[in-house]
């Protein structure tokens, strides 16, 4: 299971990486952080579909072509972890590297959203107050790896159930 865990969840996270990357190429420091954000998210569903694939060959090599919901789940938190931790330390790299100023340009953005829209002068400055701390938080690189790994995480644990619930108990030529 390991094996599987390790290969699958390295594939996944290393493609979700290299997307960090190529959208910060092609789209530039200047992008819109919107449209980064969907090409994110859609790049990570993409990823994060390889614990379909790594369960259904754990499944099928190593099970005798029938899993438990209880397994499948494993087999896919597995998957999960190693992908999110390649994510966490990949987004560091990229963000130290490659983009060291994202973090000013997207507090920016967001301060600049916020005073257009409606809300008060008095909760606009509690927000931005509120984005300043975030902000000086984020700059510890523990905290980025955490709130990084938080970010891909959650999205795995759904595709590793919808994954475990697909796949239990099928056997090979079912599948």
């Amino acid at each position: 299971m390991s094996r599987i865990a390790l290969i699958f969840g390295s594939i996944s996270g290393a493609f979700m990486v290299f997307m960090f990357f190529i959208v910060g190429i092609v789209l530039g420091p200047d992008s819109n952080f919107d449209i980064a954000e969907w090409i994110g998210y859609a790049s990570m569903i993409i990823a994060l579909s390889l614990i379909f694939v790594g369960v259904k060959s754990f499944r099928d090599k190593n099970q005798s072509g029938t899993i438990s919901f209880g397994k499948a789940v494993q087999v896919g938190v597995m998957i999960t972890l190693v992908a999110s931790v390649i994510y966490a330390f990949g987004w560091l790299l990229y963000s130290s590297t490659m983009d060291p100023e994202f973090g000013d340009r997207y507090f920016n953005q967001q301060i600049e959203q916020l005073r257009n829209s409606d809300e008060s002068e008095d909760v606009i400055k509690e927000r931005i107050d509120q984005m300043q701390q975030f902000k000086e938080m984020y700059e510890n690189p523990l905290i980025q790896v955490g709130f990084s790994f938080l970010e891909i995480f959650p999205i795995g644990l759904i595709v590793t159930l919808i994954c475990a619930y697909l796949l239990k108990n099928n056997k090979p030529d079912q599948a």
